[in-house]
């Protein structure tokens, strides 16, 4: 396995939509320093910090000075538009990776594709996955059960396509991280780990579900590791709930991943 942040290890650093921002939030330079910092293997590129906003001259810039770090660079994107992911693929391949990460959903409020229809978009880029050697990793998210999920796949075919393991968004499918684990644990290619807090509301009516660094909230890290391939790719996620202002939270959230890490680090190999 290999050890890796990406931009949503630190998304109120690298900016929130409709929340406020940091003066100079996090860019793709800055999140590969972090990876620097940090002593890890890989770096995650997905839709809140696209590869699609960097010029021809930052992509070969940053392509140089991660080869010089010994990290590896990974993609992700969202939508399923063949020409949005021809154009990830290339990313991908640029790259030097084998796997491309794909939230179905795409970046517009009514770019929500159900399975038939995402099979239908996906179908016809098959082959030019299987002849580039990267597989399409579908994560796992609100609108869709784990074995939706597992439908998609192997419709595709379980040699192209994959999953990329989410921990925390089966809650929002009524699902529950243990399950999900279980079932979706053969396919998986990349795991977005977040640990999380399930507490009761003060008032004792419900419950909030809050993010948590890694090891120390409700996730059985060591059990959930132990059910996959060694071949998978480990990108810490988080939730850090937002405090004061922005610049607490960041403070925050650039702790959870110092902590995240130094716990994973000894796990994942």
């Amino acid at each position: 396995m290999r050890l890796g942040i990406g931009s949503f290890s630190y998304p109120w650093a690298v900016g929130v939509p409709g929340q406020a921002r940091l003066p100079q939030p996090m860019d793709a330079f800055l999140l590969l320093e972090a990876a620097k910092y940090l002593g890890v293997q890989s770096v995650q590129y997905v839709d809140n910090l696209p590869l699609t906003n960097l010029s021809e001259r930052d992509l070969t810039e940053l392509a140089a000075r991660a080869a010089d770090a010994g990290i590896e660079i990974e993609v992700g994107m969202r939508g399923t538009d063949a020409s949005e992911v021809r154009m990830h693929l290339g990313f991908v391949q640029r790259f030097g990776g084998d796997y491309l990460r794909i939230m179905t959903d795409g970046n517009t409020p009514v770019d929500t594709p159900n399975t038939d229809q995402i099979l239908e978009r996906l179908f016809p880029l098959v082959s030019e996955f299987d002849d580039a050697g990267v597989k399409i990793a579908l994560e796992n998210f609100d609108r869709f059960t784990a074995y939706d999920v597992v439908g998609m796949v192997e419709a595709l075919g379980d040699d192209v396509a994959g999953v990329c393991l989410d921990t925390v968004n089966c809650f929002g499918a009524g699902e529950g991280p243990a399950n999900v684990i279980e079932t979706l644990a053969p396919y998986v290619v990349n795991l977005h780990i977040k640990d999380f807090q399930v507490r009761r509301q003060p008032h004792r009516l419900g419950f909030v579900i809050d993010g948590a660094p890694v090891g120390q909230g409700q996730l059985d890290v060591p059990a959930l590791l132990a059910q996959l391939q060694p071949t998978v790719s480990v990108t810490l996620e988080q939730w850090t709930p937002l405090g004061s202002d922005i610049e607490s939270t960041c403070r925050e959230e650039a702790k959870r991943v110092e902590a995240s890490i130094a716990y994973l680090k000894p796990l994942v190999h």
